[in-house]
């Protein structure tokens, strides 16, 4: 009897889905609470830097739409692609305002 070939990608854990799922959608509110709280900030300001409050509400409204679309948690390849695109964002955010 020929012998069934292994299959090349490892099993993963149904537990991953779970946390890709937190970790994703965890991310993106953080960004969008971030872009929020920020823009806030910015808008009281005397001299309001209009271009940050460009980028911030393009941001936040990104993030949001990602976390909206029901495709972005489908797969666990398409969150950790996710994760990938906006965890060094929302870590470059928090950076800017440390």
């Amino acid at each position: 009897l020929p012998l069934t070939p292994k299959s090349t990608t490892p099993e993963r854990n149904p537990l991953d889905w779970y946390s890709l799922t937190e970790s994703a959608r965890s991310i993106l509110t953080g960004l969008v609470a971030l872009a929020s709280v920020e823009h806030m900030k910015e808008m009281k300001k005397p001299h309001p830097d209009q271009e940050r409050i460009t980028e911030l509400i393009a941001l936040r409204d990104e993030a949001h739409q990602v976390n909206s679309n029901t495709q972005n948690f489908k797969t666990m390849e398409r969150m950790e692609e996710v994760i990938a695109k906006y965890s060094p964002i929302l870590l470059a955010e928090k950076k800017k305002i440390h």
